[in-house]
């Protein structure tokens, strides 16, 4: 039962910081590519910045399909009265 817990809990910290490290890269790339846009077009050109809500979907996704899948397999586990 712990293994389990500790697997979930494992998966879900490592899938939490691979879409962390991808929207840090995305926002340094971003700023890098909005500085080189300015000094080609000017200090009056706008920078949109991406949207990165579906990597945060993707990781509350991660993270509800793990808390699902130990709470069932935890009810399986229990002995049978």
């Amino acid at each position: 039962m712990v293994a389990l817990m500790a697997t979930v809990i494992a998966v879900g910290y490592m899938g939490f910081i691979y879409v962390e490290g991808r929207i840090t890269f995305r926002a340094e790339m971003a700023v890098l590519s909005c500085a080189q846009l300015k000094t080609q077009y000017g200090p009056a050109y706008s920078c949109e910045q991406e949207n990165t809500r579906l990597e945060y979907e993707v990781a509350g996704g991660i993270a509800v399909v793990g808390l699902i899948a130990w709470l069932t397999l935890s009810r399986a586990a229990k002995p049978k009265r």
